[in-house]
């Protein structure tokens, strides 16, 4: 029974931390910032950067092509590797078992 007493207080802990920590996020939630004056803001104008502007369509299938391809080679590299490996520990553990 101590077990069971245990299991249940610890799951009453913790969902009285969950409701906490949800009434604690709500009220910082509401809480807003003391400004002296509303009126402060400052203008601020925006435009794309080259980065946000779109590519063409050409260089968005090039990319894709290329981050295939490159995908392609990382997962061929890396069975070569892991193949060498499981080769390897096969053989020692042939050599151990002799």
């Amino acid at each position: 029974m101590s077990v069971l007493s245990s299991i249940i207080d610890s799951t009453i802990r913790s969902l009285f931390a969950l409701v906490c920590a949800f009434v604690a996020l709500i009220v910082a939630g509401r809480i807003k910032p003391a400004t002296s004056r509303p009126d402060s803001r400052v203008p601020v104008t925006t435009k794309p950067t080259p980065l946000e502007q779109k590519a063409p369509f050409v260089r968005r299938w090039q990319s894709a092509g290329h981050l295939g391809l490159g995908a392609i080679i990382t997962g061929v590299v890396l069975a070569v590797v892991l193949s060498f490996a499981a080769a390897y520990a096969v053989g020692i553990v042939n050599n151990v078992l002799r």
